[in-house]
């Protein structure tokens, strides 16, 4: 399953956000006396805003989704891949050991065999 969202999705949720907090956002700027109510609510409306909010996202998600974990994870997936294999070093027997499946092995055990006679 595909958890990374696409933009149009992402700026939905900044919609959704903005309009469900908006108000109290700008009553709160407001009482403090900082701005007016007005100037809150032209931010706030502003595309501006949600472009930069859902490239704040975007990223932010994409320095969680993009580990090699979850590359490794999402190839072991593939219907076309029978398993992986890491490298026989101890970066590689953490990354075999981080995927949860029996089909991602470490070069040289007995489970790699296995993995490649698949």
């Amino acid at each position: 399953m595909n958890l990374t969202p696409n933009p149009d999705q992402v700026k939905s949720l900044i919609r959704w956000f903005v309009s469900t907090f908006g108000g109290m956002i700008a009553g709160w700027f407001a009482a403090k006396g900082w701005f007016t109510v007005d100037q809150v609510i032209s931010v706030l409306n502003s595309p501006v805003l949600i472009g930069a909010a859902s490239s704040i996202v975007v990223a932010v998600w994409g320095l969680f989704v993009h580990t090699q974990v979850n590359t490794v994870a999402a190839a072991n997936a593939l219907p076309t891949v029978a398993g992986v294999i890491t490298m026989p070093t101890i970066e590689g027997k953490a990354l075999a050991e981080a995927v949860p499946d029996a089909s991602v092995a470490v070069a040289g055990t007995q489970a790699a065999a296995t993995v490649a006679a698949k």
